[in-house]
């Protein structure tokens, strides 16, 4: 946590900033795990989960602190999300080393 608004907003701007760097690293590392031929679609559909996901969390996060739990419990609960990602990204690059190699 920031001790007040603006400390918060820096912390807030440079990690949004690091987040889209990754995720723009992310379109080319699932677009290599398609066959050429679904390429297009196979990325624009993983990026549509994406941002399905987007929509989901902040009802998800409201629902969680409306039956009761506090921020620490959310938080932790939202994280799981991220996660997973990081596992399935680790498998999907090693999958991808053994096809390239």
């Amino acid at each position: 946590g920031q001790a007040d608004l603006v400390g918060l907003s820096w912390s807030a701007g440079i990690a949004v900033f690091f987040s889209n760097a990754g995720m723009v690293g992310f379109y080319a590392l699932i677009a290599t795990s398609f066959p050429t031929a679904l390429r297009a679609s196979g990325t624009g559909f993983v990026i549509g989960l994406g941002r399905g996901g987007s929509a989901l969390g902040p009802i998800v996060g409201g629902i969680l602190f409306s039956t009761g739990y506090d921020l620490p419990v959310v938080t932790i609960i939202m994280s799981l999300g991220s996660l997973v990602a990081a596992v399935l990204i680790v498998v999907l690059m090693r999958q991808s080393a053994r096809v390239n190699t």
